[in-house]
């Protein structure tokens, strides 16, 4: 498959966008409220997760072909969906309120109808 010329404003746009999540883990209160314990757990797991979206989409540019650069904005739509079930697990454990994810959840809504978007427009069959 052949790479498309897709719009760099787009890309940087969305990569723009998809480093939003990754400052809400540092500046939430919510998170310096979890027990010890879970520093190296659901924290790191929520970190990890914020980092690899703008990571997979840089990531997925830098690839020379269309479709690995669909595989990696899939592989980003995937850490969104983590980061939405870390969020939701951080207010079943009773880490967190809803009003305290509330922010992080419409940044992750956002991004991920923004991948779908981007992903639908480079794939020529639009089954992917």
């Amino acid at each position: 498959m052949t790479r498309v010329d897709n719009s760099p404003l787009e890309t940087i746009r969305i990569y723009t966008f998809g480093k939003r999540p990754w400052n809400w883990p540092s500046r939430s209160t919510c998170l310096r409220r979890f027990p010890f314990e879970e520093k190296f757990g659901l924290v790191s797991q929520l970190r990890r997760a914020a980092v690899s979206v703008p990571s997979n989409i840089a990531e997925g540019q830098a690839r020379n072909t269309t479709g690995e650069y669909v595989q990696f904005l899939s592989h980003a739509e995937g850490s969104t969906a983590e980061l939405d079930t870390q969020l939701r697990l951080s207010i079943e454990l009773g880490y967190c309120i809803s009003a305290d994810v509330e922010v992080a959840f419409r940044l992750v809504t956002d991004v991920q109808k923004m991948l779908k978007r981007l992903r639908y427009s480079l794939t020529p069959n639009h089954d992917a």
